[in-house]
């Protein structure tokens, strides 16, 4: 039996009231994400290894069980409830498991404003032309 049943699924938190849903979800999102920033890099590389030990098919996909032992043992510190409704926010494609790659992805979060004008300014050097684009003679010089 799954732990997610659907009388108290995040998919009908979500059809019942989906401003207090995202609201939530932005919430928990943010907590986990500053959970694993503050361990610093180490952090983001733990995740990636506890995936990847953890991957036992070698498909880097989770089911909800493994998710969550994997995140619990992160020590993130979130209730079942808030690993359910993440854990739903990252099965992309609704086939009850998620992708490593996707939770990873997810966890870069937005860039802020430094990180986005480092990569103007790379792309600015690069763009010789000033077209807008990189061509490939423009990025081999």
């Amino acid at each position: 039996s799954s732990a997610l049943t659907k009388q108290n699924s995040p998919e009908k938190a979500k059809t019942q009231d989906p401003y207090a849903y995202h609201d939530k979800l932005d919430q928990v999102l943010e907590l986990f994400r500053n959970t694993i920033y503050d361990k610093g890099i180490d952090g983001i590389m733990r995740i990636g290894c506890m995936f990847k030990s953890s991957d036992q098919g070698n498909d880097r996909r989770f089911s909800f069980e493994e998710f969550s032992h994997i995140i619990n043992d992160l020590k993130t510190g979130l209730s079942q409830q808030e690993l359910q409704l993440i854990f739903v926010y990252f099965d992309q494609d609704k086939d009850g498991f998620v992708d490593y790659y996707d939770v990873l992805n997810n966890l870069k979060g937005e860039l802020n404003s430094f990180r986005k004008d480092l990569i103007t300014q790379a792309f600015e050097r690069i763009d010789w032309s000033s077209n807008k684009h990189a061509l490939i003679e423009e990025v081999k010089r």
